[in-house]
């Protein structure tokens, strides 16, 4: 038994002991894959800070940095190399992408090897995402799943039961995030996002994106509103090049509308940001890698204290003037607790050692990674509390 997972073992043991002396504590332990099937229904059914902290404390540094690294690979062949780089613990999340899939059955086998390697070293469920927005970014087309686009969305109501039903196409395949809903009010025909947005006011924009992060969330899927703070209403792509956004820092707060509905109205476990340059909140970085926007604004200043997720990193607008390794340190200084990458898995590769390095030297602290995976441990924790009770409840 691994180190790990006799800290796992005598915690449990140690808390249920806890638990009967003191009535009021909920009583649990953790998932070890030791444990033998009666051990394993008991799990956590209430976890504290402290918990969290304790289990971060067996990780190893580089286990810790492998928990904030999202990989997706476009490509089939790309499927085995996945399950690997989990095993390995190098990355704590994978993103299914249309080329990954195959029929239903295929692919829900892919996502439990995935689900199987996580478990196998550490306990810790493995965060299995899609880009499954409806409309023309579906990954998933099989036969009776809800592909209704977000332009054809037309209330609060029928945004629900959409994503309600779509958390259960998710949900059924072993999938528990999905990048999803595009909180962005685009109005402009020209914009990259469009078609993938809602026909709405503004305030609607709002009202209706909230009402499916609480369908998803109610099917049991980690809604991830994107992107933040929002791409402005323009043609520019920021898989392309960077878009620039002459918002006034007085008028920011204004341009947040419908990020702000979502997340007063919903407890929001996961939000991904956007490559956008405000240059006159920010001058020099893009929201993705400033600390100004995430740190100060949307953490400090708005309260949000969950898991932030950035987009693809592989983007022309953070590779074409960042690079490859100084993108990713420059994120993690910002605030981001997960950097996602579509991309080949020696590239992945750079960046991990790039951020193993980074900490060694001092570049970045051990503390600075510890608040991510905290934030991380607890959300995971919380799904697999969700799993063994049906129900999802907060840490």
């Amino acid at each position: 038994m691994s180190s790990r997972n006799i800290f796992f073992a005598v915690f449990a043991s140690v808390f249920v002991l806890v638990a009967g002396i003191f009535f009021f504590m909920a009583a649990g332990s953790v998932y070890s894959p030791e444990k033998d099937t009666k051990e394993q229904e008991d799990i956590v059914k209430n976890n504290s800070f402290d918990e969290v902290s304790e289990i971060v404390s067996t990780l190893s540094l580089e286990e810790k940095i492998g928990q904030m690294f999202f990989l997706g690979i476009w490509s089939k062949d790309g499927n085995d190399k996945l399950v690997q780089l989990v095993d390995e613990g190098r990355v704590g999340g994978v993103l299914i992408m249309g080329p990954n899939v195959g029929t239903y059955d295929e692919t829900k086998e892919l996502i439990s090897r995935i689900h199987d390697a996580g478990k196998k070293l550490s306990g810790l469920p493995v965060f299995v995402a899609v880009d499954q927005e409806g409309g023309i970014v579906s990954r998933l087309r099989f036969e009776g799943f809800e592909l209704t686009a977000q332009s054809d969305i037309k209330s609060e109501t029928q945004a629900k039961e959409v994503a309600m039903e779509r958390a259960r196409d998710l949900t059924g395949l072993g999938i528990n995030l999905n990048f999803s809903p595009v909180v962005e009010h685009i109005s402009d025909a020209d914009s990259f996002l469009y078609k993938r947005t809602f026909r709405a006011s503004k305030e609607e924009t709002g009202r209706f994106s909230s009402a499916m992060v609480e369908g998803y969330q109610k099917e049991g899927i980690v809604a991830v509103p994107k992107h933040f703070p929002g791409h402005k209403d323009d043609s520019v792509d920021s898989h392309k090049l960077l878009p620039v956004a002459q918002i006034r820092q007085e008028d920011f707060l204004d341009y947040l509308e419908p990020f702000l509905r979502v997340l007063e109205e919903n407890d929001v476990s996961m939000m991904m940001t956007a490559h956008v340059l405000f240059p006159l909140v920010d001058g020099e970085f893009p929201a993705t890698l400033s600390e100004k926007i995430i740190n100060e604004i949307l953490r400090n200043e708005i309260g949000y204290d969950g898991v932030v997720i950035t987009d693809d990193m592989e983007m022309k607008a953070i590779q074409d003037g960042f690079g490859l390794e100084n993108s990713a340190l420059s994120a993690i200084k910002a605030g981001n607790d997960i950097l996602l990458y579509v991309s080949v898995p020696e590239r992945q590769e750079r960046v991990f050692n790039a951020v193993l390095e980074a900490v060694k030297s001092g570049d970045i602290s051990e503390s600075r990674i510890d608040e991510s995976v905290k934030r991380i441990v607890k959300l995971k924790l919380e799904l697999l509390k969700e799993k063994e009770t049906g129900q999802r409840g907060v840490i």
